[in-house]
């Protein structure tokens, strides 16, 4: 028989026969502890109590074997980690108490269906990372915050695609053209599937095209240009943009893409492809305009240390900066590039301060 060690309410740790796969859990438990079942690597099931409130981050962790778990509707939070390398866990239903899924949650989980009820507001970027045998999402019609569409996770207005759900045995996915942004790790799947990507999406966030996908973008005509994902995936590249692992064929194909995704590529391909740079340098000022409506200070600092930004070219950029911290109230970011100027072009002028 299970042995069940409590503080109050709150199930601390759990020990188990050598043979005991399944157990029941007793009813006055209200909270699971961290490692409350760090050595139970055999249990495959678990029933949960009506009147549990939470379950603490790293829970059940390393429950290699669990393949069966409920979560009833008075669950309100599940830490992060809570379900890490829970490889067996292919089936979850969550209940309505749940509002947000963490970083984390399932991360490395054997996942290949999810359903998120009409109570859930908020769901990070990392809850379902390194799941990469997800085919479905099953969200409540009555959510007003994500949708799915044939399977994948978007948000309600169809915008945003949050995870790409593949199918077995499907090799092409077509992003609909109503979405404007990619979220992070939103392609993290087994098999090899042709990704196409159309003009509407404007925005790729990091660790998105991390395992799985062949990437093929729709240019201005409305073609489709291949192109393929670097190998050299180590740390430092991860932490970039898309663009920076993006190996644009040639020039040619370079100049079909939309201009968004010039300015995107361009900032990370310079020194790669010499017409790249030569393109840099006639359109720095509307490349860094690009990059100032997204706030991006890592992409604006590198123009001006790699000495893109010139005398001739600084107080253009400087006008969209100010046109933006007036719009955005953020003064921090004008700041920031007026230290740039005064850091790598060595001069300051006055009038600017009068403007914050």
């Amino acid at each position: 028989m299970a042995q069940y060690h409590f503080n109050v309410d709150a199930l601390l740790k759990v020990t188990l026969e050598p043979d005991e796969i399944e157990i029941t859990l007793p009813p006055q438990t209200r909270m699971i502890g961290e490692y409350a079942f760090k050595n139970c690597q055999q249990l495959r099931k678990i029933v949960l109590p009506e009147n549990l409130k939470s379950i603490d981050r790293l829970t059940f962790s390393w429950c290699r074997a669990l393949e069966e778990i409920n979560f009833p509707d008075s669950l309100q939070d599940i830490g992060h980690h809570a379900f890490y390398h829970c490889h067996n866990l292919k089936k979850v239903i969550l209940g309505k108490g749940i509002q947000e899924i963490r970083n984390n949650v399932f991360l490395n989980c054997g996942l290949e269906y999810i359903y998120i009820p009409e109570t859930v507001k908020f769901i990070n970027e990392t809850a379902f990372y390194g799941c990469e045998h997800i085919q479905q999402f099953d969200v409540s019609p009555d959510n007003p915050y994500f949708q799915s569409i044939d399977g994948s996770l978007y948000t309600k207005d169809g915008k945003i695609l949050i995870r790409f759900a593949c199918k077995k045995g499907q090799t092409s996915f077509q992003i609909p053209d109503f979405v404007t942004r990619i979220w992070q790790g939103a392609f993290y799947f087994q098999n090899p599937c042709q990704v196409i990507i159309p003009q509407s999406v404007v925005t790729i966030e990091n660790y998105v095209f991390e395992k799985g996908a062949n990437l093929v973008i729709e240019d201005a005509n409305h073609k489709y240009i291949k192109v393929q994902l670097s190998k050299e995936l180590n740390e430092d590249i991860m932490k970039s943009p898309l663009f920076l692992f993006v190996k644009v064929p040639t020039f040619e194909s370079f100049q079909k893409l939309p201009k968004e995704w010039q300015y995107q590529i361009a900032v990370t391909h310079y020194s790669i492809i010499p017409e790249i740079e030569t393109y840099l340098r006639k359109r720095v000022v509307q490349v860094a305009k690009f990059f100032i409506k997204l706030e991006n200070l890592e992409v604006l600092e590198m123009l001006f240390k790699e000495g893109f930004m010139t005398q001739k070219n600084v107080d253009a950029v400087l006008t969209h900066v100010i046109n933006h911290a007036q719009e955005t109230r953020n003064f921090e970011f004008q700041v920031a590039v007026i230290n740039y100027r005064e850091k790598y072009l060595g001069y300051t002028n006055p009038e600017d301060n009068f403007k914050l």
